[in-house]
């Protein structure tokens, strides 16, 4: 198990690494501003969607602790 959770490990490494040398020809003087840009945007968007998915994640949770609390009075 600790060989294959650090085989995962090593595989996120190599990704990250890819994208630095995806990411490297951009990374010059005039170009910062839009790959900096386009980084945010990526940023926002995967947030936003990971909000959507998952919004109502603990809405069943504070129902119960709701209802648990209307039971004590």
């Amino acid at each position: 198990m600790k060989s294959f959770i650090m085989s995962l490990f090593l595989l996120t490494s190599a990704g990250g690494s890819l994208l630095g040398l995806l990411v490297a020809p951009w990374a010059k003087d005039p170009y910062l501003v839009w790959m900096y840009l386009s980084f945010a945007t990526m940023c926002f968007l995967t947030g936003g969607l990971f909000w959507r998915l998952f919004k109502g994640y603990d809405k069943p949770k504070e129902e119960m602790t709701v209802l648990r609390n209307i039971g004590q009075y």
